[in-house]
């Protein structure tokens, strides 16, 4: 489990047994990079899997580590509208976007 999400869930209370995770490409590789042109393919072929999970779990909120996922994921349910971000003052200086929709869950199958 990702560290940082772990911390999450315990600042969170959250119990992570309770939380569905996944990876937005079901494919091992050691960086995206590696993907190469596959990755649009396979974000496109994975998609009916997340979106399912979604709608039958009745998901409200997704965290997305990495900026192809929260992308792909954003666009894919029609969270488009910035509602805030903030970047790491350390000398990752990572940009954490959250983004929401003006109209709810919207799955793009």
């Amino acid at each position: 489990m990702q560290a940082r999400i772990s911390h999450l869930s315990r600042r969170l209370g959250l119990d992570l047994h309770d939380i569905p995770g996944s990876n937005v490409i079901f494919l091992r590789t050691g960086r995206e990079k590696g993907l190469g042109a596959e990755k649009a393919p396979l974000l496109r072929a994975c998609w009916p899997v997340h979106a399912r999970v979604i709608e039958k779990l009745g998901v409200d909120v997704i965290v997305c580590l990495g900026q192809t996922a929260g992308n792909w994921v954003g666009t894919m349910i029609g969270a488009t509208v910035l509602l805030d971000r903030w970047s790491e003052t350390n000398d990752r200086r990572w940009t954490s976007v959250v983004h929401g929709s003006p109209v709810g869950f919207r799955s793009s199958r």
